[in-house]
């Protein structure tokens, strides 16, 4: 951040949107595919190879999920949005506040449920930025970028 740059809110990237990855369509057929090798009573070797692959599978695919987005956090200061990373200063995107044209809040049902949704920042100019995604409480931050661009 620079010398004049001042924070204004600090928010993680929502645990809870690692239901989303594990509750995706691929996800839930291999976990029902785990289960249908689960209830099979004359289950070769095979099968049980098979069964302990994927449980690995689904386990290593969540560990992953959940390191990644717990590692996530959107800072909004009195100058620009950053999406960075917890454990390092680099910043992963960000963009001014004097680009930002509107902030539009998206959430599913889980999203609803956990209090976590998806930012869509529109800018204006050739500035482009991405969705922010799984973030907790995504009213408080969309009401702190309105204030502040009000401001500018």
């Amino acid at each position: 951040m620079n010398s004049n740059e001042q924070e204004i809110m600090k928010k993680s990237i929502s645990k809870w949107t690692i239901l989303k990855v594990l509750l995706s369509r691929p996800m839930i057929i291999i976990m029902l595919f785990i289960i249908l090798l689960a209830f099979i009573q004359q289950a070769g070797e095979i099968t049980r190879v098979m069964l302990y692959f994927f449980l690995v599978f689904y386990t290593a695919v969540a560990v992953i999920a959940f390191v990644g987005i717990s590692d996530k956090v959107v800072l909004v200061t009195n100058q620009r949005i950053v999406l960075k990373r917890k454990r390092s200063d680099k910043n992963i995107r960000y963009v001014p506040l004097k680009h930002v044209a509107s902030v539009e809040i998206k959430r599913g049902f889980l999203g609803s449920l956990f209090k976590f949704g998806s930012l869509d920042i529109d800018t204006t100019g050739n500035v482009s930025f991405h969705t922010l995604k799984g973030v907790s409480n995504p009213y408080e931050i969309s009401e702190s970028i309105n204030e502040r661009i009000s401001q500018i």
